[in-house]
């Protein structure tokens, strides 16, 4: 991990937004115990040979790369370790408590078309979903396989299931998605993806409940715990119970350490610091003897599979991001650097769809944000990176000032 002079960055970032925003971060820096690793031209030569190479691929002018590279280098510095979590809708153009607006899909079998608005009076589940690489697909898969698995539940609770796919996918691909599933429904499909942008679908899959009032009241991506979710969230819906009750249902009991794992948490703490002191191999050393005294620990995992891809170790990082995944398939930590690893070695278009995917469930991390932004930066998106780093950059200013 390389960090840079916290007066150098003031000074890029003061050129680019102005004095205040200097100020503040010479404010920020000192909390963040930041080290001078690097000089304050070698950051210049770097930036500009990085930047400027995209020269004629962008209508960005200079002033707005030096503040998309301004921006990644604050929060290069100032990111550590961020856990925010939130559970964001995933459709843009409606909310809960909306009326469901008017969406025709067609049925492949007969052609006709159905249309589905807030007249309909039935409790509903819509789930929306496209296939159209493999990684979306397996997502479908999953997704698919925990409605099976819901599947006598909504018919109990009497939840009128739509499935339909956005994605134009042929009708091999929709089969082999069912099959998978073991579910036996239509699939109405979404022709001329219409319904994906009037409903303004942030990704797939996306799943809807629409009450009898013809009312949105739920929206969920794909978790781990999708079933779950989904289940409580119809209850609710039918007021069997309440958020309250929801939540504290899903939340795990807390259970006394037992003194191994407080030893392995006190290496895990301390791997931590090192990171922050740029002390890579001293990390990964704590990293280990948390491991050593508690293998179940899997932060320690993530800890040193992020790590092994900041120097390159491409191999060792997927073994280790492999075994904590194995114990902690929803890590976000794991799957943010499984995405930087799926860069380097699939494409970085599909590294983008997969944090992209992340922010569903995750829109107030700051890590999946900055990440997200060093890659739309290397497409030569510098308008995106810079949504994203502004993105990052004021959830960890949040985070900073309320500490």
């Amino acid at each position: 991990m390389v960090f840079f002079s916290d007066y150098v960055v003031a000074s890029f970032f003061e050129s680019a937004h102005g004095q205040q925003s200097a100020a503040l971060f010479k404010i920020l820096a000192p909390r963040s115990r930041i080290k001078i690793r690097i000089s304050g031209q070698t950051l210049v030569n770097r930036l500009n040979e990085k930047l400027f190479r995209h020269k004629g691929k962008t209508d960005m002018n200079k002033t707005q790369l030096t503040s998309a590279a301004a921006l990644g280098i604050i929060l290069f510095i100032m990111l550590f370790s961020s856990n925010g979590r939130a559970n964001s809708f995933p459709f843009r153009s409606i909310n809960p408590g909306d009326p469901l607006p008017a969406i025709t899909l067609t049925d492949p079998v007969s052609n006709k078309a159905l249309t589905l608005d807030q007249t309909n009076s039935k409790n509903a589940m819509i789930i929306f979903w496209a296939a159209d690489n493999d990684t979306k697909k397996k997502r479908v898969i999953k997704t698919m396989k925990d409605i099976s698995k819901l599947h006598d539940f909504l018919l109990k609770k009497n939840i009128t299931l739509y499935i339909v796919d956005s994605g134009n996918d042929s009708p091999a691909v929709i089969s082999e998605v069912m099959t998978a599933a073991e579910l036996s429904l239509p699939v109405y499909l979404d022709t001329d993806l219409k319904a994906y942008g009037q409903l303004g679908i942030f990704v797939m899959p996306s799943i809807m409940l629409v009450d009898q009032q013809g009312k949105v009241t739920a929206g969920l991506g794909y978790s781990r715990d999708l079933r779950h979710r989904l289940q409580g969230e119809v209850e609710i819906m039918l007021g069997e119970k309440d958020r309250a009750q929801f939540e504290q249902e899903m939340r795990p009991e807390t259970v006394e350490k037992s003194s191994e794992e407080k030893n392995a948490h006190r290496h895990l703490n301390q791997g931590l610091a090192m990171i922050q002191r740029g002390q890579t191999e001293a990390a990964i050393t704590e990293f280990e003897k948390a491991i050593a005294l508690d293998p179940g620990i899997t932060k320690a995992y993530f800890q040193i599979g992020c790590l092994y891809v900041d120097i390159g170790k491409i191999d060792l990082a997927k073994k280790a991001l492999d075994k904590g995944l194995e114990s902690e398939p929803d890590s976000l930590d794991g799957q943010v650097c499984r995405a930087r690893i799926k860069a380097k070695e699939v494409g970085i278009a599909e590294a983008i769809d997969d944090l992209q995917f992340l922010l569903l469930r995750n829109s107030r991390n700051a890590n999946l944000r900055y990440v997200l932004a060093t890659l739309l930066a290397e497409q030569g998106k510098f308008e995106s990176a810079t949504k994203e780093y502004h993105s990052a950059y004021n959830l960890l200013l949040k985070e900073t000032l309320h500490k």
